[in-house]
C-alpha cells in the first residue's frame, strides 16, 4: 500500500515538474517536427490527471469499511496489487512518450 503511494507521488511529481520542460524543450526546438501522437497524450493535463488519481482510487476501494465492501480479503489484495502495477506502468509510459521525440529526432540525423 505504501509502494502505491510512492510510485503515485513519483509520478505526480514526474508529471507536474519534469512534463512541462519537456514540453517547453519540444515547443522551442521541434516546432517544426510532428510529435507523436503518445507525447501529445502524455503532456494532456487529462491523461495526467487520470493516471495519478486512479491508483489512490483503487486503494480507497480496497480500503473501505468492512460492512460497505463486496470484495474479499484476496480481491483487495489484488486491488492493492493492481493500483501499484497501474501507477508503476504509468511512470514507464510516461517517461517512454516524453522521451519518443528525442528518439524520432535521433533517428532521422542519421
Amino acid at each position: 500500500m505504501v509502494a502505491v503511494l510512492f510510485t503515485t507521488l513519483k509520478l505526480a511529481l514526474f508529471a507536474f515538474t519534469e512534463v512541462p520542460v519537456f514540453d517547453a524543450i519540444y515547443r522551442q526546438f521541434a516546432s517544426d517536427a510532428a510529435l507523436p501522437p503518445a507525447t501529445v497524450m502524455a503532456m494532456s493535463i487529462g491523461y495526467r490527471l487520470f493516471v495519478i488519481l486512479l491508483p489512490p482510487a483503487l486503494l480507497a476501494l480496497a480500503l473501505l469499511p468492512p460492512g460497505s465492501r463486496k470484495l474479499s480479503l484476496g480481491g483487495r489484495r489484488a486491488v492493492i496489487v493492481m493500483a501499484f502495477l497501474l501507477s508503476y506502468a504509468a511512470i514507464e509510459i510516461t517517461q517512454w512518450a516524453m522521451r519518443a521525440p528525442l528518439v524520432q529526432l535521433a533517428d532521422s540525423v542519421r
